[in-house]
């Protein structure tokens, strides 16, 4: 496992992003690709809800690099585009921006088929 939480090559605000992630969040996300037989493998992901892109990250280091990785967040942070331009030097991130609510029907109606759907967004009690 590749941790990304003191890799040097990203940019994460520390006060924000990787404390809010951080080794916990990590540790659930390695059990939860190695239960379901995912390290290493070829997958087909869906992150809803990027902030700085700590977890999408995180899957990038840790699984084949034919992987294909969509990530969904109404915001563009800089530092977001920044760590994903970092993670896809060899990798397929396709980075959209919008409500997922908007963008969520036309991944449907294209016929999007996903392995893992990661949902991190709205964190609004009535979201």
């Amino acid at each position: 496992m590749t941790s990304i939480i003191h890799n040097s090559k990203y940019n994460f605000d520390e006060s924000k992003e990787i404390n809010a992630w951080g080794l916990q969040r990590e540790m659930c996300f390695l059990y939860m690709f190695t239960e379901l037989g995912l390290l290493e493998s070829t997958i087909e992901y869906l992150e809803i809800g990027s902030m700085e892109g700590a977890s999408v990250c995180w899957v990038r280091e840790n699984t084949d690099k034919r992987s294909r990785l969509t990530t969904i967040d109404i915001y563009e942070l800089p530092t977001l585009l920044n760590n994903l331009r970092t993670a896809d030097s060899d990798f397929s991130i396709n980075f959209i921006e919008g409500d997922s609510a908007d963008v969520l029907p036309r991944l449907i109606d294209a016929g999007k088929l996903f392995d893992v759907i990661y949902v991190d967004g709205d964190h609004e009690y009535d979201g």
